[in-house]
């Protein structure tokens, strides 16, 4: 029967009348399927299929991002967050569209800034699929930045600073590098020291987006370092005093302004200049310096000029003259107490000449002097002080004070000695003489031996005939503590004991092969009594030989070996109270040996020593047996101390040698060295050519 009608029930409450429906569910689900159909007549029929179709749960996409928003460059990493039911099974990412991978996370950087569609594609097991998007904002950054006209100067200054962030901001944070900070866009700062600045801008703009800037050692403020120098003489008006400035700012400096202290101020461009001062008195001098920026500096420099009236310093006081050595006189006197001073001067009175300027020095406190232009053990010495100012007046010569130290002679006569001294002129008064023993200048072994009154100029102190030479020093007390001089040492020689000058041996030499002849010239010792003899042996020490009567002036020592040793001699001479005189030079008489090789005999001596002007030849000399005297062989330099013999003539058995040292001037003495032989080699001459001239005879 012909069908004429169709009922469609979908399940999901949809029904469509169509014979072949199409029809589309928007829920996933299990659905029951019926058909209704109906013919002409009107009959109907109805076919249900349960469950007949099965429709699948989609995949629901979803995107996790580290971060949806941020300040170009950054990067984003995006992670798949979708589920579905059945499990995916695929991935695809796009960014505005453009294919960016299928894994299941994916990572972007974004360098431009702009706003980013991000897509996800993913398929479930099923083939099922879903899509969502995330939009990426990139912002752009600020870039920091910032000016000011004023970055040098000098404190307290204020700094305008003026924001040139680009990508408007809208916070500020400056630290100007002095602890101090600021929130402003556009701030003003003062800055209250100087120094150098380092200035730091950090910018936020509404994103959250920041950039910073700094700028090392911005700020530069410094006032200007200054000195100045005068060059100057001190003393009376007028005086010009030249001055000179120095140093400089960060940009040069500008102007110099002078305030020379006597009410006159200039200000120059130059740092030089020329000032006149026509008073008297202490002067503070004030420059300032001002740079280039305007920045200016103030240095005092408090009494710096001195201009002096003139008045004539007062007379020195001394306090004593005292003799410290032979050579030497000390000066002491009291310092000049007026501020106007310049220079002292020691005037030292010369016989016939009168008061001579000996000394000068430039510190007032420098008021001990030490003569040493002087033979205090010979005379006394009178000195006068003065004082000098500024201007070049000295103190008034004729009211200065004269000083004369102590010149002792001490003289031994019988059984005394007597002491004398020139009175110390200068004090008002002397208390008293203290006399002392002394062995020189040294104080450690000063012996006290009396005193006499001021006045008193004498002193007697008892001795032996015979006694040691001594010496004596006086001191002289004046009213003051201060006032103490010593006078030169005095020395009293006993006659009886005066130690006489050494003697000069005038030479030792060998006689007749077997002793040592010693000569030497007369002593000068008054008095003598006893002649002493040391010997040393090969140059050993010197061992007491034997005494002699004074007057004596040779001896021969028999108690020698000649031949084998050399010796050397020194003699001295004794007194009645037991003085010695040095020990002389010494004598040293000449040991030779030889020996013969070959034919040639070669001598060798011990040095003559100890003639002043040394030896100025030695002559070899050789006995002839046929003569019976000796011949001089060979003259040799008086330096030389060997002599090889190469030819003799003499027709004997032995060759005996001797040397002679002639004394080179002085008191042209010999001496003669011991006796050495040697036998003479025999010679055999055998023809070694025949006829030579052709006459036939051998």
């Amino acid at each position: 029967t012909t069908r004429t009608g169709w009922l469609w029930n979908f399940g999901d409450g949809s029904q469509s009348s169509l014979q072949h429906p199409v029809h589309a569910y928007d829920e996933w689900g299990t659905y029951d399927v019926s058909l209704v159909v109906t013919n002409v007549l009107g009959c109907t029929d109805t076919l249900v299929s349960p469950q007949l179709i099965d429709i699948y749960q989609p995949p629901v996409a979803a995107i996790q991002a580290s971060d949806t928003s941020g300040c170009v460059p950054f990067q984003v990493d995006f992670e798949d967050f979708s589920t579905s039911t059945y499990g995916l099974a695929g991935w695809e990412w796009f960014v505005n569209g453009t294919p960016k991978g299928a894994s299941q996370s994916f990572s972007q950087f974004f360098g431009v800034v702009g706003d980013y569609e991000i897509t996800l594609v993913v398929t479930d097991a099923n083939g099922c699929t879903d899509t969502t998007t995330q939009i990426v904002y990139v912002r752009p950054v600020p870039v920091a930045n910032f000016m000011t006209a004023d970055t040098l100067g000098c404190a307290p200054q204020v700094v305008p600073f003026t924001d040139q962030t680009v990508h408007t901001p809208t916070e500020w944070l400056w630290s100007f590098g002095d602890g101090t900070y600021s929130d402003q866009q556009n701030p003003f700062h003062t800055y209250d020291e100087d120094g150098i600045y380092t200035v730091k801008l950090t910018v936020i703009d509404a994103y959250g987006c920041t950039d910073e800037i700094e700028k090392i050692n911005y700020i530069r403020l410094d006032h200007p370092t200054i000195n100045f120098t005068v060059d100057y003489t001190p003393g009376c008006p007028p005086i010009q005093a030249h001055f000179e400035a120095t140093g400089g700012g960060l940009m040069g400096m500008a102007k110099w302004q002078w305030n020379f202290g006597d009410g006159i101020a200039t200000t120059v461009l130059r740092d030089t200049v020329v000032h006149g001062y026509q008073a008297s008195g202490l002067f503070d001098v004030t420059l300032i310096g001002t740079d280039s920026l305007g920045c200016a500096t103030t240095l005092t420099k408090p009494q710096l000029i001195e201009v002096l009236g003139d008045i004539i310093p007062d007379p020195i006081h001394m306090h004593r003259v005292s003799v410290l050595r032979d050579d030497q006189v000390e000066i002491v006197f009291a310092p000049h107490k007026d501020e106007d001073f310049k220079m002292y001067t020691i005037y030292r009175e010369e016989p016939g000449v009168g008061f001579v300027p000996i000394h000068t020095t430039y510190y007032v406190n420098d008021t001990i002097y030490i003569d040493g232009d002087v033979a205090a053990n010979e005379q006394s010495y009178c000195y006068k002080v003065t004082a000098t100012n500024h201007c070049g007046t000295e103190s008034d010569m004729a009211l200065t004070e004269t000083h004369c130290s102590i010149d002792l002679v001490a003289t031994p006569v019988p059984g005394e000695i007597i002491i004398t001294w020139n009175p110390y002129y200068g004090w008002d008064e002397v208390t008293q003489y203290e006399i002392y023993r002394v062995e020189g200048y040294g104080q450690a072994n000063n012996s006290f031996i009396g005193i006499v009154p001021g006045y008193v100029n004498r002193f007697t102190e008892p001795f032996e005939h015979c006694f040691n030479n001594v010496a004596y020093r006086v001191r002289a007390i004046g009213p003051r503590d201060i006032e103490v001089a010593w006078s030169d040492t005095a020395q009293a020689v006993n006659v009886a004991g005066i130690r006489g000058n050494p003697t000069e041996i005038v030479r030792a030499t060998v006689e007749d092969n077997s002793a040592v002849l010693v000569e030497w010239k007369p002593f000068s010792l008054p008095g003598q009594t006893t002649v002493y003899i040391d010997r040393s042996i090969n140059g050993g020490s010197y061992e007491r030989l034997m005494s002699l009567p004074a007057g004596e002036l040779s001896f021969t020592d028999r108690d020698v070996d000649v031949n084998n040793y050399f010796y050397m001699y020194q003699v001295q001479v004794q007194d009645s109270c037991g003085n010695k005189t040095p020990l002389s030079n010494q004598a040293r008489s000449i040991l030779l040996t030889a020996e013969q090789t070959n034919g040639i005999t070669t001598l060798r001596w011990t040095p003559y020593e100890q003639w002043r002007y040394g030896v100025r030849e030695y002559v070899v000399e050789i006995f002839n047996d046929t003569l019976n005297s000796w011949q001089v062989r060979d003259r040799i330099q008086g330096t030389r101390l060997e002599y090889e013999d190469r030819g003799v003539s003499l027709n004997q058995g032995e060759y005996c040698y001797r040397v002679r040292a002639i004394e080179n001037g002085g008191n042209g003495a010999e001496s003669l060295s011991n006796q050495v032989c040697v036998r003479s080699e025999a010679k055999l001459f055998a023809p070694n050519a025949f006829t030579p001239n052709g006459d036939g005879i051998n």
